[in-house]
This record gives structure tokens, sequence and C-alpha cells, in this order.
């Protein structure tokens, strides 16, 4: 087999039921479970090789879970925690870098 047709019947072999292949957003990997909780429930999602097992059916995205337990379009590695907000960032984003900084710089030599 050639490597092209090799490699899409790989891709293809990867597909879940919905005909899609799973997004393994901000870190989420096979073997991870993420928990959530929301309105004094808690929600956890199994993340396996065929996608987001959650409430005994397979998700190919965070997102369609989230969305589905607030009923609002929601960014679903958000709402799981796996990824912060612009603001969260924007805050978080100077301090990082004034503490790469200040490893990188050179220890004073002593005399």
């Amino acid at each position: 087999m050639a490597k092209g047709k090799a490699a899409k019947a790989e891709k293809a072999a990867k597909v879940t039921k919905a005909g899609r292949q799973p997004k393994f957003e901000d870190g989420a990997r096979p073997g991870d479970t993420l928990k959530r909780e929301y309105h004094d429930e808690m929600y956890s999602v199994v993340v396996k090789a065929d996608g987001f097992h959650f409430g005994g059916e397979v998700y190919t995205s965070l997102s369609k879970i989230a969305s589905s337990l607030t009923k609002q379009s929601t960014n679903g590695p958000l709402w799981f925690g796996l990824r912060q907000t612009a603001e969260e960032q924007r805050k978080g984003a100077a301090p990082a870098k004034k503490a790469k900084a200040a490893k990188a710089a050179p220890a004073p030599a002593k005399a």
C-alpha cells in the first residue's frame, strides 16, 4: 500500500461514529479524565483515542459536551479548565515573562 493510502486508512480508523476525528484540545490526551462541577453536580469526561466519552455517548469535541450541559454555545476547553480566558492570559503573561527573564540573567559574581 502506498504511503498516502496508508495514512488515509490510519486516519479513517481513528474517525468516530459521527464521522469526524476527535479534537484533542489544549493538553487533553487519551487516558485523562476531565471533571467539572456545574449547578451542584459533578460531570466527568473520559478522554479516549476515539473521542470524549460522556453520558454513554462518544463526542468529537469538548465544546459539544459543554454546550449540551449549559444549553448555550460554550468553549469546551475553557469550560473544562484546559484554557485560560483572554483576561487571565493578559494578567498572567507579564509575570511569566519577568520570571523567564530573571532565570536567564546570570548571577552576580562573588569577589
